[in-house]
C-alpha cells in the first residue's frame, strides 16, 4: 500500500509535515513556543549524540552567522543602555537562530539518508497530501461558523481579531489551561504563501501523474488563498500565473492554460459569488477605495509612512552600519521609538545589523540561483520555484517580513531542501535527469 511506502521510507518526514496541525503554547506575555520547536530542539541533540556529519554547505551558515551576530549585537545595546532586555525579543532571536539550526542538520541528516535516491517526487507528493488536509480543516472552520453564526461585513472579517473566520489554524490561536484561544495578531500571508505553493506545485503533479486529487488541491488552495486576505500572496500568485503561462513552449498551451483559469474563476465567482465578497478582493478594493479618497486603510498608511520617514533624514544612519540588533527594541531605538516594526524585510535586516545583513541577503540570493539547477531535472518544476522566490522577494522587500515567521519557515523548508538537495546531488554527479 502506498501509506506503507511512505511510512517505511519517509517515517521522519511525515512526521514533520504532522506538526502543520498543531496550536501554539501561549507561556507569558506576547511569548508563543509552536510545539514544533521543541522537536527541533530534541532532533539537534539527537543529530550531536549519534555524531551526525553536517553536509558542508557554507551558504546554509550563512542565516546562523546573522543571528548570532544579532544576539551579540543586542546585548552591546543592552550593556549601552540604548534600550531595556526584553525576554519576548531575546526568545524570538533565539527561535529563528533554532529554525537555520535546525535546517543545517535536518539537511544534512536528510542528504546522508537519501543521497543515492531520486526523492524530489516523493517530497512535493508528501508536501501536498499534508499541506491539502490542513487547508481542508482550515476551510471545514471557516464555513462551519459561516453558516452557524452568519457571514460578518467585509470590514469585519478583514480586521476581526476571531481566527474563527480565517485560515489561521495554528498561527493564529494558541493553547492555554482555559482552552483554545486567538492571538491578537496572526498571520494570514504565510497561509497564503502555503496556498500558492500547492497551486503550482499541485499542477506540476498532475502533469506527472493525471490523478483527482491533485486537481481537487489545486481548488482547496485557489479558495484558501482568496479567504487568507494575503495581498502580497496574491500578488505573487498573479504573477507566477502569468509568467508560467507565457513561458509555455507552445501557443496552443498557453490557450490552454488561459482557458483552464477563466473557467476556474468564472466557476468560483458563479458558486461562491456571497463568500467571495469577503475574500482578499475586499482587502484590494478597500485598499484602492481608501487611496482614491487620500485616505489609506491602516495597514497600507503605516507602510507608506514607514518608507517616509526612513528617508526623511531624521533617523541616525549610521547606525545602519553596524546595526541596532534584533527586532523591536532595534527598531524603535533606531526610529526614535516612532516604530516597532518596518513593514520590509529588507528594511528590518538592515537595521537589525547593519552590512551583516546582506549575508542573509546572499543567502536568499543563492537559493534562487540554486533553484536554476532544477531545470535538469524538470522545467516545470524550476520555473515554480525559480518565479516563487523571486516574486516572494518583492513583497518582503517593499511591504513585508514573511520569510521570518514561524509558520512561513516551516512551510519553506521541504522546498528549500529540495532546491539545496538537488544543487548537491548534481554536484556530486549522482543526478538522473528524469523528466
Amino acid at each position: 500500500m502506498i501509506i506503507n511506502y511512505y511510512l517505511k521510507n519517509y517515517k521522519f518526514l511525515v512526521i514533520y509535515f504532522l506538526f502543520f496541525f498543531i496550536p501554539k503554547i501561549k507561556l507569558g506575555n506576547d511569548i508563543y513556543i509552536w510545539p514544533f520547536e521543541p522537536f527541533m530542539i530534541l532532533f539537534i541533540l539527537y543529530f550531536l549524540f549519534i555524531g551526525g556529519e553536517i553536509v558542508l554547505d557554507k551558504v546554509l551558515l550563512y542565516p546562523i552567522i546573522f543571528f548570532v551576530y544579532l544576539l551579540i549585537l543586542s546585548f552591546f545595546h543592552i550593556s549601552l543602555q540604548n534600550y531595556s532586555f526584553s525576554l519576548g525579543e531575546f526568545l524570538r532571536n533565539i527561535k529563528m537562530l533554532l529554525y537555520f539550526v535546525f535546517q543545517l542538520f535536518m539537511f544534512s541528516y536528510l542528504f546522508k539518508k537519501y543521497r543515492d535516491r531520486n526523492i524530489i517526487f516523493d517530497i512535493l507528493k508528501l508536501y501536498v497530501f499534508f499541506a491539502s488536509l490542513i487547508m481542508v480543516v482550515m476551510l471545514a472552520q471557516i464555513f462551519y461558523f459561516f453558516i452557524k453564526n452568519g457571514i460578518p461585513s467585509p470590514l469585519e472579517i478583514i480586521w476581526n481579531v476571531n481566527s474563527n473566520y480565517k485560515p489561521y489554524l495554528y498561527q493564529g490561536r494558541y493553547i492555554t489551561n482555559e482552552g483554545l484561544k486567538d492571538i491578537e495578531k496572526g498571520n494570514l500571508n504565510s497561509t497564503g504563501i502555503l496556498s500558492v505553493l500547492v497551486f503550482f506545485i499541485s499542477g506540476y503533479l498532475l502533469k506527472k501523474n493525471h490523478s483527482k486529487f491533485f486537481f481537487i488541491s489545486k481548488i482547496i488552495s485557489l479558495v484558501t488563498l482568496l479567504l487568507s486576505f494575503s495581498r502580497s500572496s496574491f500578488v505573487v500568485f498573479i504573477l507566477m500565473l502569468f509568467f508560467y503561462i507565457f513561458t509555455l513552449d507552445k501557443t496552443i498551451n498557453k490557450l490552454k492554460s488561459l482557458l483552464y483559469i477563466i473557467l476556474v474563476v468564472s466557476t468560483l465567482l458563479l458558486f461562491f459569488q456571497d463568500i467571495l465578497n469577503y475574500t482578499i478582493f475586499s482587502k484590494i478594493q478597500l485598499t484602492i477605495e481608501s487611496s482614491q479618497n487620500n485616505d489609506l486603510e491602516v495597514s497600507s498608511a503605516t507602510r507608506v509612512g514607514m518608507w517616509e520617514y526612513f528617508f526623511s533624514g531624521k533617523p541616525n544612519y549610521f547606525n545602519l552600519l553596524l546595526g541596532n540588533g534584533f527586532g523591536s527594541s532595534g527598531v524603535l531605538y533606531f526610529t526614535n521609538n516612532r516604530y516597532s516594526q518596518l513593514e520590509s524585510l529588507f528594511l528590518n535586516n538592515l537595521v537589525w545589523a547593519g552590512v551583516i545583513s546582506f549575508l542573509f541577503l546572499y543567502y536568499y540570493y543563492i537559493i534562487i540561483k540554486r533553484a536554476k539547477y532544477l531545470k535538469l531535472y524538470n522545467t516545470d518544476l524550476f520555473k515554480i520555484f525559480f518565479f516563487f522566490f523571486i516574486f516572494y522577494l518583492l513583497p518582503n522587500t517593499f511591504t513585508g517580513g514573511d520569510f521570518l515567521i514561524d509558520s512561513s519557515l516551516h512551510y519553506l523548508f521541504p522546498i528549500i531542501f529540495i532546491i539545496f538537495y538537488n544543487y548537491k546531488w548534481i554536484k556530486n554527479e549522482n543526478f538522473v535527469i528524469n523528466c
